[in-house]
Order: structure tokens, then C-alpha cells, then sequence
């Protein structure tokens, strides 16, 4: 490794433990006093940094309730876009939400105390709603990317629109249960009455094609 990929290893890392560092301080003063009672001041001076750093990697208070979403769809699309020339774009986002699901498992208590902050804050409820669009998309594109029939192509935003309305009901039935559930098998179950119904269009869809 040369000196400079050295220190951009070194940047990059101290980036990722700031940011860290900010989440967790964050988590820990909601959970403490609320999230309409934490500043962002507080925020980073319990994360020992500058309200200017804090904006290098936040927007405002708001986005540091949704983390890491941004980097959980980039990954996301990853997965689901190694898929088999057999595998349908409904199976390969299947794929790829159970890769992710299991991540999400294992952060439990982070997501269930940013879903009790977001369901108590009216506004948080409208960020939330444009993470799911962007889930939306990044579903519809996998899709897009599955078939080449014209008249399927313009169906495939109700395929994501239902994708995103079924996993909305896992994650409401994992929170209900204070996330002790499995989600994987939640996600999954709810996942395949997608499937259920449509794969058999998309592979259709995949021979003729």
C-alpha cells in the first residue's frame, strides 16, 4: 500500500467512526430525553465534536434518524443486481432484502427506537414516507432491469408499490413485537404473496422475451 492510499484509508476511517460517533450520541439522547428536546449541539458535543462537523455529515436533525438508508439501498441494489440469467427481478429483490433484513436484525434496538421517535414526531413521518419512495425506485429499477417486454415495463411501479405496502406490514408486525419476531421470515412471507401473484407474469414475461 503507498503512502497515499494510506492516508486516504486513514481519512476515510476516521470519517466513518465520527459519523458513528454521531449516531450513537444521537440514539443515546433521544432514548434519554426525546427527540424534540435534543439539539443539535448536544448531539455533537456528546459526540466531542463541532456543530460544524456535525452538519459535514448531517443536513439537519432530522436526517440523523434515518442513518443509514442511503447506504442500506446502495447495498441493496448490490445484491439484488447479481442475479442468475433463470432469476426473476421479483426473486432477486427477495434476494437482496433478506441479505439486508438480517443486518437490520441484528440493529434491532437502534430501529425500534427510531420507529418509536419517528410514529411520536408528525414530521418524521414525512421523511419517512420519502425513504420509502426512494425504496420505491430502487425496487421499480431492479424490475426495469428484469424484463424487456414494453407493455410489462410500465406495470412494474405497482409491482414496487406493492412490495413496499407488504413490507411495510412485516416491519409494523416486527415492531408490534418489539422486533423479537424473525424478520427474515416476516419479509420473506410477505415478500412471496408478491411473488405469488406476479412472478409468474415476469417469467413469462423473461422467455418471450
Amino acid at each position: 500500500m503507498t503512502a497515499t492510499a494510506e492516508a486516504t484509508g486513514l481519512r476515510e476511517r476516521k470519517k466513518a467512526r465520527t459519523r458513528e460517533a454521531l449516531i450513537d450520541a444521537a440514539m443515546t439522547l433521544f432514548e434519554e430525553q426525546g427527540y424534540e428536546a435534543t439539539t443539535v449541539d448536544a448531539i455533537a458535543a456528546a459526540a466531542e465534536v463541532s456543530r460544524r462537523t456535525f452538519f459535514r455529515y448531517f443536513e439537519s436533525k432530522e436526517s440523523i434518524v434515518f442513518p443509514r438508508y442511503a447506504d442500506q439501498i446502495a447495498d441493496f441494489l448490490a445484491v439484488a443486481r447479481q442475479r442468475a440469467p433463470e432469476e426473476t427481478g421479483l426473486e432477486a429483490i427477495r434476494r437482496g432484502c433478506m441479505a439486508l433484513g438480517d443486518r437490520m436484525q441484528r440493529n434491532a434496538r437502534e430501529m425500534l427506537l427510531l420507529q418509536n421517535l419517528i410514529l411520536a414526531n408528525p414530521p418524521l413521518l414525512s421523511r419517512e414516507r420519502l425513504v420509502d419512495l426512494q425504496w420505491e425506485e430502487a425496487f421499480e429499477q431492479i424490475l426495469r432491469e428484469s424484463v424487456d417486454d414494453p407493455e410489462l415495463e410500465v406495470r412494474t411501479p405497482y409491482v414496487a408499490a406493492a412490495l413496499i405496502g407488504v413490507l411495510r406490514a412485516a416491519f409494523r408486525e416486527w415492531y408490534a413485537g418489539e422486533c423479537r419476531e424473525d424478520l427474515i421470515a416476516l419479509g420473506g412471507r410477505a415478500i412471496d404473496l408478491v411473488i405469488d401473484g406476479m412472478d409468474p407474469v415476469l417469467r413469462k414475461a423473461g422467455k418471450d422475451a
